[in-house]
């Protein structure tokens, strides 16, 4: 998805005007993250598997059932809080793709790649020069920013993990200096191709140091 992490910046930046359960709010930043390391499966197979594998509602029941069926097992009620958050944060980012005219396979694998659900059939908007590659750019802006709000739970609540401030500025820094170099190559005129695939291989990455420094945090967030 596109501007990856606008969803878990909202999330943060209402959470005080919402009661969460416990874990709740983890699991929801979790679950909005988890569905674009669809990615490896992308850089791995192609278009075959764009947007299918994380993105599809069968994976948001299963994962529903996992969490519930563990829960109970454990006999611990707060995993019917991680499962409701888990999958609100799936479905949320599902919602974003959507509503942005980013192709989604809701129902794979009862459907390819080439028949996912897909805004642009129905409106057909018109493509703007470099637009799309501004939208892939702005990803590691807004993983950055997302590191700015981490930092700032962790100041609320010092007592956990204060040793992660440092880590996480790092994260924040080498996410802004990825952002420029984007930039300069659109502006020097690198292909959509390439930037897209350059753009896969570093989100991936970025995208698995915010769902451990999210998981990491949980004590601060919750």
């Amino acid at each position: 998805m596109t501007q990856t992490a606008i969803v878990p910046i909202i999330a943060l930046r209402f959470k005080s005007y919402i009661k969460f359960k416990s874990y709740f709010l983890t699991s929801l930043l979790i679950g909005s993250l988890l569905p674009d390391l669809d990615l490896f499966f992308y850089l791995t197979f192609g278009d075959f598997l764009h947007n299918c594998i994380f993105h599809n509602l069968f994976f948001v029941t299963f994962s529903f059932l996992i969490i519930m069926i563990y829960g109970e097992y454990k006999k611990d009620i707060k995993y019917k809080s991680i499962a409701f958050g888990f999958i609100s944060g799936i479905l949320m980012h599902l919602l974003f793709n959507i509503l942005t005219f980013q192709p989604v396979g809701l129902l794979y694998p009862l459907f390819s790649a080439s028949e996912n659900f897909d805004l642009n059939n129905i409106f057909k908007m018109r493509k703007i020069n470099n637009l799309y590659e501004i939208l892939k750019a702005s990803d590691f802006i807004f993983l950055r920013f997302y590191g700015w709000f981490l930092v700032e739970e962790i100041i609320k609540t010092p007592i956990y993990n204060s040793s992660q401030i440092t880590k996480i500025k790092l994260w924040m820094k080498i996410e802004l200096s990825v952002f420029l170099i984007f930039l300069l190559l659109i502006y020097f005129g690198m292909n959509g191709t390439q930037i897209i695939n350059i753009h896969g291989f570093l989100l991936l990455p970025s995208l698995i140091a915010a769902i451990y420094f999210t998981f990491k945090l949980r004590k601060n967030i919750n």
